[in-house]
């Protein structure tokens, strides 16, 4: 088993740099599973957008400018050559070049978070985890994803009541997709149930030494019962026990508190534009 780094082995420019790399290693698996295709970004000295017809795989990732390119030339190259819409996440502080470029082009802000990131300690974590699924009340528990009918609770559980179909399709083709090539120590789906009805979602997805926990959500019903804790716990032991120390994940409003409780501190500012 591969060793990856500890929370405590590195410096905040070191985790972001991490975070970085991990980021666009699973973008890119992600968006080759949902069909869409890298283009270079003309003008820039290598950097990388991803082209598709579809929403959620058209844009740019994280760190994919180089300190010499120019954003607005860079900026103005992706409205030239990508299908509208189109994403471009900005990481790990604000960088007022590129953002004031994406505000002259008709871009507006999609989604502002924090990154965050926890040590992680499997003994600890598995005695925390056994206890949030307690206290999570009689009934609940939590299923790996492994066959269709789980795919498709979690994909239902996940859109909840207002998420466009569209969405919820290409979701499913990606995660069918993941699911199929990738080693569960890689990229892991869970369900949290009460009495077998799917009522939460989480998602573990490893890479350059990092562990990411993405897509922790409850149902509004089950909502205030500690469901969203134990999902993240959830996620953290898998991580552990496939090796990782780290696990990192960006956080809602509404998150951060959870999150906070559980070790996790902020490292850096992740901005989501969209060109609609």
């Amino acid at each position: 088993m591969a060793t990856h780094p500890t929370l405590d082995s590195l410096t905040e420019s070191q985790l972001q740099a991490l975070y970085t790399a991990h980021y666009r290693a699973t973008t890119a698996r992600i968006r080759v599973a949902g069909g869409a295709r890298p283009v270079r970004i003309p003008g820039t000295a290598a950097a990388l957008a991803w082209a598709s017809d579809k929403q959620m795989h058209n844009g740019v990732p994280v760190g994919a400018l180089a300190p010499s390119d120019d954003p607005a030339a860079a900026v103005r190259a992706v409205m030239e050559q990508s299908p509208s819409p189109c994403h471009w996440t900005v990481w790990p502080a604000p960088q007022p070049r590129l953002e004031q470029a994406l505000l002259r082009h008709g871009f507006v802000i999609d989604d502002d978070e924090p990154a965050m990131a926890a040590a992680l300690d499997e003994d600890a974590l598995t005695a925390r985890r056994a206890q949030a699924v307690a206290a999570a009340g009689p009934g609940f528990a939590i299923t790996p994803v492994e066959d269709a009918q789980a795919l498709d609770d979690w994909v239902a559980t996940w859109g909840g009541d207002d998420t466009p179909a569209e969405v919820l399709d290409q979701s499913h083709q990606v995660y069918k997709v993941l699911l199929a090539e990738l080693p569960r120590d890689e990229f892991g789906m869970f369900v949290g149930r009460v009495d077998g009805k799917p009522v939460g979602t989480g998602i573990v997805f490893c890479a350059e030494g990092l562990a990411a926990v993405h897509y922790i959500a409850t149902l509004a019903a089950f909502r205030r019962r500690g469901i969203g804790r134990a999902l993240t716990l959830h996620a953290m032991v898998a991580a552990r026990r496939a090796g990782y120390r780290i696990a990192v994940l960006t956080a809602s409003e509404d998150g951060r508190g959870v999150y906070r409780a559980l070790g996790f501190g902020e490292f850096g500012k992740q901005t989501t534009y969209l060109r609609g």
